[in-house]
């Protein structure tokens, strides 16, 4: 009884250590693109399941990067840049800062955010992964075309 024990256990410890591991770290493409066509830039934003979501910076919004579902096709989150007048400098320093919409939609423009004059509607980044597992988001990093 003891040895098929200690069979089952050994067993389930090769199968965890010969298992790939899945990082829980949100990757970033290193390099923005360019959609000419709609005129805005974009970096596809992996998660650790497989699950992905796109940031969006339009030049002519300096301030705010916003992030795509691809799956549900709608931005449904906005965070500010390093070029945000009152937040910039939260972003230079690494702090994250989401502001989800109160509105989703496929197209930006209507797509609604809540006000952000004093800080109170930032709330925690979470995402969907493709198994449905939550993702915790941090701020896209600060590099801009």
């Amino acid at each position: 009884m003891v040895r098929a024990y200690v069979t089952v256990c050994l067993a389930a410890f090769a199968w965890g250590a010969l298992a790939p591991a899945v990082s829980a770290q949100v990757t970033y493409d290193k390099n923005w693109s360019y959609n000419k066509d709609k005129g805005y830039y974009y970096k596809k934003c992996a998660f650790p399941r497989g699950g992905h979501q796109y940031l969006v910076y339009y030049k002519s919004k300096p301030n705010w990067v916003y992030w795509y579902n691809p799956t549900t096709q709608v931005y449904w989150c906005a965070c500010p840049t390093v070029n945000h007048p009152k937040w910039g400098q939260d972003i230079k320093n690494g702090k994250d800062l989401f502001l989800m919409a109160t509105t989703k939609d496929r197209d930006l423009e209507r797509t609604k955010f809540p006000d952000d004059a004093n800080g109170a509607n930032f709330k925690k980044g979470k995402a969907k992964d493709s198994d449905g597992s939550e993702v915790d988001l941090s701020c896209p990093p600060p590099d801009l075309p």
